[in-house]
């Protein structure tokens, strides 16, 4: 019984590990922001007189390819950029900081 539940742990990991999953990781931030505007746009961009089902798949379908899609440019092009700032920023207030100690944050 045991080299089944090894087998599992070891196997149940890899089915998680790839290329998919690891972008909607990236963009899972970008995408929790964008994802309501994107389920707005979609319900008023489908028609109304759609059957109920067909709609609810259409309108889903449409914000995950689009909420997906802009998600991968927000992070790309906007989170991407502060990542790199970071340090520069980081820079600068510790040198301010150290500058007049007395704005300077206790630890």
């Amino acid at each position: 019984m045991a080299p089944f539940f090894i087998a599992f742990g070891i196997y149940r990991w890899r089915i998680l590990d790839n290329a998919a999953l690891h972008y909607i990781g990236r963009v899972s931030f970008s995408a929790y922001l964008i994802h309501f505007l994107m389920i707005t746009t979609m319900n008023g961009l489908v028609p109304a007189h759609l059957p109920a089902s067909t709609r609810f798949v259409l309108v889903g379908s449409l914000t995950l390819a689009s909420t997906l899609a802009l998600a991968g440019l927000s992070y790309r092009y906007y989170e991407q950029m502060f990542v790199k700032l970071t340090p520069a920023i980081l820079a600068t207030v510790r040198r301010l900081l150290t500058k007049n100690p007395r704005n300077a944050l206790p630890e």
